[in-house]
This record gives structure tokens, sequence and C-alpha cells, in this order.
């Protein structure tokens, strides 16, 4: 059975997460059969499946705990050294492996005649990862630099970072996007977030988009 992929991306703190809810909220009202493939919940699960080669690939003793493991990997995305790419590509490598073999599961799956599926990845760096070649249409999901800033922030502090960390977090997680930001979009579906609105107005908003994003989904090409 074909299974058709929508990749959801966009900077951080853009509001992919909740535009992919919105994609899914359709999908259920649509009876559309979907598979979520979170990239940032499968990499955290993927680093502590192979905490002993990561761990050696960073050149670290092996009691280092799950917490500081945690902070090597994310320093690492937004390195240029050796290590750092042989970290990337390992993951990135890894998880599209994983990506596939649960895409291959999904379209197996038995459902109603004529009954249509998505496998949906939301992935901040699909670009940078490669896996936007995996997917039949992309959704990038836009907000404005200030609020994007301002929820960072918050987040991060409530995290246990002060303003000085949260804030050079936020700068080299910009830096982290510049491959994704020099690729043509022109292909791309757009969703202007905008969070300055009343909940019913960004949600009916949402709503509108992700239906249009899902029609975008399975025409025909």
């Amino acid at each position: 059975m074909i299974v058709k992929t929508l990749g959801i991306m966009g900077l951080v703190a853009a509001g992919k997460n909740y535009f992919t809810q919105k994609i899914i909220e359709v999908c259920n009202k649509r009876q559309i059969a979907y598979y979520l493939y979170d990239a940032d919940k499968e990499s955290k699960a993927f680093v502590l499946s192979h905490k002993k080669e990561i761990t050696q690939m960073f050149g670290l003793d092996s009691d280092v705990t799950d917490d500081e493991l945690k902070q090597y990997c994310y320093r690492a995305i937004f390195e240029n050294s050796d290590p750092e790419h042989s970290y990337r590509n390992y993951v990135w490598n890894g998880l599209k492996q994983e990506l596939l073999e649960k895409r291959e599961k999904f379209a197996s799956l038995q459902l109603a005649d004529g009954q249509k599926r998505v496998f949906i990845i939301n992935a901040p760096l699909l670009l940078s990862s490669g896996w936007y070649a995996l997917c039949d249409t992309i959704a990038e999901v836009k907000t404005d630099s200030d609020v994007r800033f301002e929820r960072f922030i918050t987040r991060d502090m409530g995290l246990g970072y002060d303003k000085k960390q949260s804030t050079q977090r936020f700068y080299k997680t910009e830096e982290a996007y510049t491959e994704e930001k020099t690729v043509d979009r022109t292909q791309f579906r757009t969703i202007i977030y905008k969070i300055n609105n009343t909940i019913a107005m960004v949600d009916n908003h949402l709503e509108l988009e992700a239906m249009v994003v899902l029609n975008t989904v399975f025409e025909d090409k």
C-alpha cells in the first residue's frame, strides 16, 4: 500500500509540535490513518539505546550519566569539529534506518478499503539531515523571531537555565539552521503561526492550514 509522507519543519520554537497536533486532529476527523515520527523524541531514545557507541565517539568515560551525555549530544549539533560531524552522521543515519522500517511497517497495516494513510515526520533539521528527500510534501511553520526568542527563553528557563545561558543556547540553535535557511522554499507550504491572536483564531487558522496541507499530500503528482 502506498504511503504518503509529510515533513513538518521550522526554526526553533516556531510551533511545529502544535501544528503537528492540528494535522493529527484533521486526520482523525477525516479518518485518515497516520503515524507520527517525532525526530526529537526518537533521537533521545536513540542516544540512550546507543549510549556505549556514542560515549566512545566523544571519548567520554563509561560512567557518564545520561544527563551529561544529553548535554554533549546537544552541543554536538551546534559545533563543527570532526567528532561532532561523526556524531550527527551516526545519529541521522541510524534514525533514518529506523524511520524507514517504521514507515514500511505502517504501510503493511491492513486498513479499510480506500482509507488514506500518511506518515508524518516532525523534524527540526529536516533539510540538514537529508530526510526531506523522503517526503512527498513539506510544510514549514514560521513565527516571528522575537516571539520564538521569548518562547525559547521561557521554555529553557523552566528547565533550569538562567537568562544568559538560555540566550546563548537560542543563538547557537539558530546557527544550526544555517543550511535550512539557504534552501529554496518555493515548493514548500508555508504556515504562518501568528500567536498574538486569540487561541480560537489561531486554532481555526491552523486547522484550515492543516486541511490544505493534507489535501496537497494526497494530490496526484
